[in-house]
């Protein structure tokens, strides 16, 4: 093939670093405790200051029977801890004029606090005191069941959380990426105070915590108040030895009759990047350039990209398509949703299979030139802000271990053209099996079928 042939530049991942941006631009200051722990900061003028602990396990590190585990213990992460009561957590960060927040991914489960510059200290303690001194009351645990069960109601209720649970089912089958983050209900109504507590123990250790801070906030400060305040942790856990089976993507098909939502939906996918792979910009290029397609925006065609409008241009009845990337430690996904009102689905999918195997072919310079500015200018916003930085920051610490600058975002945004992109096509949407999960009802396709029109 033409086009078979891989540029030296995306050789290199982003766990290579380029020395050369320490005179160019400001680098985050990052340091490693001696009990293991990473402190780093992003320091910015102002006056507000965001404090993260960003713990490295999710549902991704959990097993079949403590499957949900992760997420059931951020619930109670504002229960009262030996030192604050409930309502003293709440009235102080009340009196602080802050707020206090938590959510729990696939890899990661995130403590963060935006409070002002002068209660940059009370954040860290409180962030230290429920992630070290928590209680996590019998009767808390049994309340949060029935919360944490409820949300799954809500859960299965929004089609795009339901599709994409069943998507990493099927399309990492056999690995804990399978698994819904929220866990089946046997397991939540099973969780006991000796469970957490184990898991607690083997999973809130210092090598797996990076405490980070962005905005008002001084770096060698932040270091004294976590060598000052995480004093309880283990440093580290015979857990760490302890490995789960690679997940690997698997092409598969699942259909489910439901009627959570009125217009019948799907989504479509493939094997993707992880944050550290050098795919991942090209994969971001391919994704920001197919973009999305909204039949109710009242807009101009050219607001939308040459994939989706032709998607939708060739299927009538198709409402929307919004492309996504998905990326872990060791894999991703890559793809697009749908939504229509067409009860078979077979030519919509077709029609996008079609375009996905034969991207190498109909990219041009003008396409990826487009979806490279607007990927810098997407990539800028998640810059901005003390919040999404400091949640950026951590993760990028714990899955790629270090900050990717800004300005290294870009210039290898600018080093992809469009025989990367052709390559990067070639070895992920050509002679591919793709994972599918239809919602509705929606006639079965046959998945035989599909995965012959990814082949030239």
């Amino acid at each position: 093939c033409m086009w078979s042939r891989a540029l030296p530049v995306f050789r290199r991942s982003f766990l290579h670093v380029n020395r050369a941006y320490s005179a160019r631009v400001p680098l985050t200051q990052d340091t490693t405790l001696s009990s293991g722990i990473r402190v780093a900061t992003e320091a910015k003028a102002g006056q507000t200051a965001a404090i993260s602990v960003i713990v490295n396990t999710g549902s991704g590190h959990e097993t079949e029977k403590n499957n949900g585990i992760a997420h059931f213990l951020e619930h109670l992460a504002f229960k009262g801890t030996s030192k604050r009561s409930k309502h003293q957590l709440e009235l102080e960060i009340e009196n602080m004029g802050g707020t206090l927040n938590a959510f729990t991914s696939r890899e990661h489960t995130v403590y963060i606090a935006k409070v002002f510059k002068h209660d940059v200290d009370n954040a860290v303690d409180i962030l230290s005191d429920i992630l070290q001194h928590s209680k996590y009351d019998p009767k808390d645990i049994t309340y949060e069941k029935g919360v944490v069960l409820r949300e799954m109601e809500e859960v299965n209720k929004n089609v795009e959380e339901f599709a994409m649970d069943h998507l990493h089912e099927i399309a990492f089958a056999g690995s804990s990426l399978g698994y819904t983050i929220l866990g089946p209900q046997k397991n939540i109504e099973n969780f006991t105070r000796e469970g957490i507590v184990e898991y607690v123990n083997s999973y809130y250790t210092c090598n797996r915590i990076a405490v980070v801070g962005a905005g008002a906030v001084d770096h060698d400060h932040l270091m004294a108040l976590t060598n000052e305040k995480f004093v309880s942790l283990k440093e580290s856990s015979p857990q760490d030895l302890c490995t789960l089976p690679d997940a690997k993507f698997i092409g598969a098909y699942r259909n489910l009759q439901s009627d959570i939502c009125a217009k019948n939906y799907g989504v479509l996918a493939y094997r993707g990047a992880s944050w550290s792979s050098g795919e991942m910009i090209p994969l971001l290029v391919i994704q920001t350039l197919i973009g999305t397609f909204d039949a109710h925006m009242g807009v101009g065609n050219q607001l939308f990209s040459n994939l989706a409008h032709r998607v939708a241009a060739s299927n009538p009845n198709c409402e929307a398509i919004k492309s996504f990337i998905t990326s872990y430690d060791t894999t991703g996904l890559v793809g697009c949703s749908f939504s229509t009102a067409e009860v078979d689905v077979e030519q919509l999918v077709k029609t996008m299979t079609l375009e996905y195997s034969s991207l190498a072919k109909t990219l041009t310079e003008n396409d990826v030139s487009r979806a490279k500015h607007r990927l810098k200018a997407s990539m800028a916003m998640m810059y901005d802000g003390v919040v999404p930085v400091c949640e950026d920051m951590g993760r990028q610490l714990l899955t790629i271990g270090r900050r990717v600058p800004l300005q290294e975002f870009f210039d290898r945004i600018d080093a992809v053209d469009l025989e990367v992109v052709r390559n990067t096509c070639i070895r992920h949407f050509v002679d591919t099996n793709p994972a599918i999960v239809t919602v509705g009802n929606v006639k079965d396709l046959d998945y035989d079928k599909i995965n012959t029109w990814s082949k030239w």
